[in-house]
């Protein structure tokens, strides 16, 4: 669906430092583009809930919902400058506990930090943090890592030519792995695992160490009626299932194998 960009809308923006930022709406939504807020709220809508999910406030006034109950004494100020400064203070992670264990015990059973847990050892993995390193095998022996591009975030800014000619759209590969394939600089090459196939440009290069391939994230796809993405979109390379126990994003470590196309 056709979302805003931060420039086409108001908000409040929490950085990772002690301020808010308050971010001023520069144009209007383009046509067509709504905020993830009202593209929300329409779905709500549809599903039978809108209100439940709403609570009959617009975007706008949920702002002025949130100031109202910040310590943001003077909102008109806070608008004007674009920024609010917290009082100074050092940010600690669990600082309640660190301050006091006894008065303020972690949700273990112990009430202390676990580096041996027999809770966690219930859920059948070790009750000790160990690497657990996915394994090739012969169909395939290569691992895939999908790192962020300098241009783009996730997929914004693909559909742009500015910035999608800029990007390194090649899939890069050890001299060592593209001897073995018959893969030169610059050909076509095919990127299969057990979840689907690409079809990329080669880079051979010994920037990257023999046994792992590289290609960005981010792009939009384009499928073949084959079934082959042909605009090197990894997404169908990788799996959805999350990693345990974390609940992360399986985006690294895919097993893959590469073939002249």
């Amino acid at each position: 669906l056709p979302v805003t960009t931060f420039l086409e809308r108001e908000d409040i923006v929490f950085p990772l430092s002690n301020h808010l930022f308050y971010s001023h709406k520069a144009i209007d939504p383009l046509e067509g583009a709504k905020n993830d807020y009202d593209i929300f709220c329409e779905l709500a809508d549809r599903l039978g809930f809108g209100s439940k999910f709403s609570l009959n406030k617009t975007a706008a006034q949920w702002i002025d919902h949130f100031l109202d109950g910040s310590e943001v004494q003077d909102v008109e100020e806070f608008k004007r400058t674009g920024i609010y400064t917290g009082a100074e203070r050092q940010r600690v992670g669990l600082s309640d506990f660190v301050s006091d264990p006894e008065s303020a015990p972690l949700e273990t059973p112990s009430g202390r930090i676990e580096i041996y847990s027999e809770r966690f050892a219930q859920t059948g993995f070790s009750p000790i943090p160990e690497c657990r390193i996915l394994q090739t095998d012969a169909e395939y022996p290569m691992r895939l890592v999908t790192p962020h591009a300098r241009f783009k975030i996730h997929s914004q800014n693909d559909n742009i030519p500015w910035f999608k000619e800029r990007e390194d759209d090649t899939l890069w590969l050890n001299p060592l792995d593209a001897e073995k394939r018959s893969i030169v600089e610059g050909q076509w090459i095919l990127v299969k695992s057990e979840r689907g196939s690409m079809r990329i440009r080669a880079h051979v290069t010994d920037d990257i160490m023999p046994g792992v391939v590289c290609a960005l994230e981010g792009v939009w796809p384009s499928f073949g009626d084959d079934g082959i993405e042909y605009a090197g979109t990894v997404n169908v390379l990788t799996p959805t299932e999350p990693t345990l126990p974390s609940q992360g994003s399986r985006t690294h470590s895919v097993l893959v194998d590469v073939s002249p196309f």
